[in-house]
């Protein structure tokens, strides 16, 4: 195999695909990304057994043939290169390692044997449907911080992308914080089974929507993702997720408004003390109080204009957890409705419909 490629080119797609590989392997291979050259182009591929990706650019190809290289420090290389430059990849006649030029700079790296790369299937029998760019990064851009990451809690750990009452919802929670978002259904999706999309594929499907549309696949055991010339196949959680609209409530009858920009500003400030833990918030007609107690380090309080029409309020929280849904929800307006200090509370961004976080409280 021999090819020529922009080394921009080469650099930014093995950035991207580096990620997918394990830092940690028993088996070598998968440490490796499959370049395969023909017709034009190089194809990059890496997989790590639960998730597959792939790049293709342009390539002026001198010989068609595939080699398995060292994936990360592959993209170092590239990474340091001269900008502009072009990059010749050629592998020995054997096989055995492959030369990487550009310009001056000459490496040689050891190389196994392409047939031994995994791939995934695809998935079988899939519904497909094209999913908007910003729905996309609502569902699971919105959603992610809720995973759960518990070893025990498997089913958890992913977003839960499912269609109901002529929405597509992404859902995920891990027991203290749930998220909810749900956008219009997409054309041909009506028919797609309700799946768990694990949280290594979450991340990556938010990134390649900041690159356009995404063409999805979606069977009851791999999900597929093409944006471009990039495309992921991932397996999905195997499990059952939970009925996670039983613990929504919808009895909240306390209702406080307040800019979330300042709610935000304000909670880092009183968290400089100790980030992550408890913070009381203190309604009253006019102001949203936020204080917190942190033993011998002392104590610190803030406060922000809100409008709250209910009998006054002190409900207690994780501040870390508060903080992850005021940035998902990245509102102008945020809204609290809340029932009394021992029943989960709702956060809304005012003017969108369909995107949520339930939290439950803390004792302070």
């Amino acid at each position: 195999m021999k090819v020529t490629v922009k080394r921009d080119e080469l650099a930014r797609s093995l950035a991207a695909l580096t990620r997918i590989v394990p830092s940690r392997n028993t088996n070598p291979i998968l440490g490796c990304a499959l370049l395969s050259a023909a017709d034009g182009k190089l194809r990059i591929a890496v997989n790590d057994l639960e998730v597959e990706a792939e790049a293709c650019v342009a390539a002026e190809v001198g010989a068609e043939g595939a080699v398995a290289l060292p994936a990360k420090p592959l993209a170092d290389i590239a990474g340091r290169l001269p900008e502009g430059g072009e990059v010749i990849i050629e592998a020995t006649a054997d096989g055995a390692q492959a030369t990487v030029r550009c310009r001056r700079s000459r490496f040689q790296l050891p190389s196994l044997p392409p047939e031994d790369f995994p791939h995934l299937q695809g998935a079988a029998s899939p519904v497909r449907f094209t999913l908007p760019a910003a729905d996309a990064a609502v569902l699971f851009g919105k959603t992610a911080f809720a995973i759960a990451r518990e070893e025990a809690r498997y089913y958890l750990h992913g977003v839960y992308l499912h269609v109901l009452r002529g929405k597509l919802r992404g859902c995920a929670t891990n027991g203290h914080q749930l998220a909810l978002a749900e956008v219009a259904l997409p054309p041909d999706a009506q028919s797609m089974p309700a799946v768990i999309v694990p949280e290594k594929t979450v991340r990556e499907i938010t990134r390649l929507a900041t690159a356009g549309d995404l063409d999805v696949s979606v069977s009851r055991s791999i999900i597929e993702i093409t944006c471009g010339s990039t495309r992921i196949i991932s397996k999905l959680v195997d499990g059952t997720f939970p009925d996670y609209e039983r613990v929504i409530p919808t009895g909240n009858d306390k209702r406080a408004l307040t800019d979330g920009a300042e709610f935000a500003a304000a909670l880092a400030r009183v968290s400089a003390l100790a980030a992550g833990h408890a913070v009381r918030l203190d309604f009253d007609s006019s102001r949203l109080t936020l204080a917190m107690q942190c033993g011998d380090k002392g104590s610190s309080e803030d406060a922000v204009e809100a409008e709250y029409d209910a009998p006054p309020l002190s409900i207690g929280f994780n501040s870390g957890y508060v903080a992850e849904i005021l940035a998902a929800l990245d509102a102008d307006v945020v809204c609290l409705e809340m029932a009394d200090p021992a029943s989960p509370a709702l956060f809304r961004a005012k003017g969108r419909d369909g995107l949520l976080a339930a939290l439950m409280p803390m004792r302070v």
